[in-house]
This record gives structure tokens, C-alpha cells and sequence, in this order.
């Protein structure tokens, strides 16, 4: 993996991107030095702005996120502001529907023609045929971890009260939940491999429950209240569990029966898969962030050429970086948001 192209945004400060490959194009926001928000698209190869759409709403900077979302679906770019929920034609950047509704760091999940969208302990279902919203739920937690994961008809969402719930995507009931011991938050989606939904938490377990049942199948110790990431590798039958903040470790361990196939000891944050052979993420040592590869097989961290070194201090030229940063990834490129507002694109 080596650089490619470095996109100078022109951001006032660093904000949240929300980027997302389309093809050869990377769509991305950006708070403008003017003042102006633009949802951008630009053709990577062939270095030019393919179109903006200016955001009529008011933005704010200084590393507070505006934008959610960025899930593609029939030609159409879907985002969420804390007061909207829209749609943007991916060819023209021109507005296909504006729904008004409040939400709360939403997260967006398309199955078949119909959006999911989290609003804090609701789930807000939007027909997108017809533009509007058809059916809201709450759940008697005090949030939803986002975004909701879709499979045969259920959704799965992870929850702030130790435990995922299964629910009816027709109807948002809840039929099953999933627990987790004590009252930690899950504090990430879970995945599904087969008959397995698995996944890290802030408690002190890794669990792969059975799908059909909610029974755990397996558990394996991690450190209490350590921050969770995870990417779920059900093609291989793995999943890569990171903690972070009071413990710094990343562990391999297979599916189907919990063993443990190698563990690191080192701190990556927003760890991203990329290819069936690669993650990417941002390895920290001290105040410095290092982008590097990260070997599925081996655990092997690998170097990546052109990649800037990034401080966490207050200091030039990253004075406004912030973790974890934004990672986004097509068939042939990774790119990722810099808190000088530039965005890093590489070859994979």
C-alpha cells in the first residue's frame, strides 16, 4: 500500500468527514473556511469536484460531528444531520428527499427499500420509495449503539443495558435479547457469522451467542471497561477484537469455538476492514498515531508508505487533529480524514 493523493479540503478546522467511496469518486463533507458546509464529491483519478451540495443548516466546527450516514442505495447518497434525514442523487448531488425529524448521533441501515435510523433509544423505519417515515419505536434502554445490523428479515441492535436485542424488521417488536454479564454498554454493533452473532462489549467478555436461541456458545475473558472495536471476518470464521483506553491489546479468536489464533499487545483504533487478508487502523505509541496494516493471519503491524505521522497535541501541522479518525475504503483505494483537514488516499 503506498500514497496516491493528498486532497486538500480547505476545512476550517478539522470536522468529521463521513467519507464514502463511490466507485472512483470519494463523497465527503466538509465546514468550509468561508463558513460554508458542502457535501463534496470528487473523482479521485481524475482530480476534480464532480459536484457540492451546500447545506442550508447552520454548521458548527471545532470537532463537533454534522453529518451521519453516507449509505448508498439505487443511485442515491443517504446522510442524517441532528435535524434531518436526506438523500442526495449520487450523479448530480441534487436533493431527492428531505425528511424533518430530530435525531441523536444516528446511524443509518438500509435493507431492501427501507431505511433504519437511530435516534438515542428509538429506531425511526423510512420507506425510501415513498420518502417518509412509516414507523417509529422505543425500547426500554437509554441508547442504541448504531448502526443496527440487518439479516433475514431481523435487525440486531446493540444496546446501552449490557445486552442486543433482536427485532422484527416489519414491525421493530422486540422477540429476543442477547446478555451480556453486568451493566456495561455494548458500545459496538455485533456481527453475524452462520448461526453466530458475536461480538466485543465494555464487559469483561468476547461472546458468540446463538443466533436462534440468545444462548451463549463461548466466552473469553478481555479487560473490564476497555473501549471495544472490532471487525467481524465471517468469510474466514474470525473476529479481531481491539481495547483500547485502560488496556491495549488485539486478539484473534475463531468463530466457531472461541480459540485463540494470536494476540498483540498495542493500541489500534478505528480498525477498518479492507481485503480478506488486511485490516488497516491507527496504531498509538505515546502521542503520535501511525496508520499502518495490520496482517489478519500473523497480527503482523505493517508500515505504509507516505503515510503522515499524526500527533494528539495541540501542535502544527496537526493542531486539530482528533481520534479516532475517519477511515473509508473501495475495491482499490483506503483513504482517511487528517486533522489538517486533508484526506489521504492510498493504493491498496
Amino acid at each position: 500500500m503506498k500514497l496516491y493523493r493528498k486532497i486538500e479540503t480547505e476545512a476550517a478546522d478539522y470536522n468529521f468527514f463521513c467519507p464514502v467511496f463511490n466507485g472512483e469518486r470519494l463523497i465527503y463533507f466538509v465546514l468550509n473556511k468561508d463558513g460554508k458546509a458542502v457535501i463534496r464529491c470528487e473523482d479521485i483519478t481524475g482530480k476534480k469536484t464532480v459536484w457540492e451540495h451546500l447545506l442550508d443548516k447552520a454548521m458548527q466546527g471545532n470537532c463537533i460531528r454534522q453529518l451521519y450516514g453516507g449509505v448508498i442505495w439505487q443511485g442515491q447518497i443517504l446522510f442524517a444531520t441532528e435535524h434531518n434525514i436526506f438523500s442526495l442523487n449520487l450523479e448530480t448531488g441534487l436533493k431527492q428527499f428531505d425528511i424533518q425529524t430530530e435525531t441523536h448521533r444516528t446511524e443509518l441501515t438500509v435493507a431492501g427499500d427501507f431505511l433504519f435510523a437511530i435516534n438515542r433509544n428509538e429506531i425511526i423505519k423510512i420507506d425510501l420509495l415513498k420518502g417518509k417515515i412509516v414507523k417509529r419505536k422505543k425500547y426500554r434502554v437509554k441508547w442504541l449503539v448504531g448502526p443496527v445490523l440487518e439479516d433475514s428479515g431481523r435487525l440486531y441492535a446493540a444496546t446501552s443495558n449490557s445486552k442486543i436485542l433482536r427485532i422484527s424488521e416489519d414491525n421493530l417488536e422486540a422477540d429476543l435479547e442477547y446478555k451480556y454479564p453486568g451493566s456495561w454498554s455494548v458500545g459496538v454493533p455485533a456481527g453475524i457469522a452462520g448461526d453466530s452473532l458475536v461480538g466485543s462489549s465494555y464487559s469483561q467478555y468476547v461472546i458468540s451467542f446463538d443466533k436462534n436461541t440468545g444462548e451463549p456458545v463461548w466466552k473469553k475473558k478481555k479487560k473490564t471497561g476497555s473501549e471495544p472495536s472490532q471487525v467481524i471476518d465471517a468469510a474466514n470464521g474470525v473476529i479481531y477484537h481491539c481495547e483500547n483506553i485502560n488496556n491495549e491489546m488485539i486478539t484473534a479468536l475463531r468463530i466457531s469455538d472461541g480459540k485463540k489464533l494470536w494476540s498483540l499487545e498495542a493500541a489500534i483504533w478505528s480498525l477498518m476492514d479492507i481485503d480478506s487478508d488486511t485490516m488497516v487502523g491507527f496504531l498509538k505509541s505515546a502521542d503520535v498515531y501511525e496508520f499502518v496494516k495490520i496482517s489478519k493471519k500473523t497480527g503482523d503491524i505493517i508500515p505504509i508508505e507516505g503515510a503522515p505521522e499524526m500527533h494528539e497535541r495541540k501542535e502544527e501541522p496537526f493542531c486539530g487533529f482528533r481520534m479516532p479518525a475517519e477511515i473509508a475504503c473501495s475495491a482499490e483505494l483506503v483513504a482517511f480524514a487528517c486533522g489538517t483537514g486533508d484526506i489521504y488516499v492510498f493504493e491498496k
